[in-house]
């Protein structure tokens, strides 16, 4: 994984919030490049594999939910 999001990831991880998942997905779709969002919604698909976040966390990252 690049440097920025494993920057992300380290501010997700040093934040106090109920779902560090979605936060990460959150900061992954405002500001990493589609390359980027691809790859992380792909690891997350792997991680998530047959849970009820599989589907929504993907689609958060790959910035499906903008309009």
């Amino acid at each position: 994984m690049n440097k920025r999001i494993e920057e992300i990831y380290q501010q997700v991880m040093d934040e106090v919030c109920p779902n560090p998942l979605y936060r990460f997905a959150e900061l992954v779709e405002a500001a990493a490049r589609k390359d980027e969002r691809e790859e992380c919604a792909t690891l997350c698909k792997v991680m998530l594999w047959r849970t009820p976040y599989e589907i929504v966390v993907e689609a958060r990252i790959r910035g499906r939910g903008e309009k």
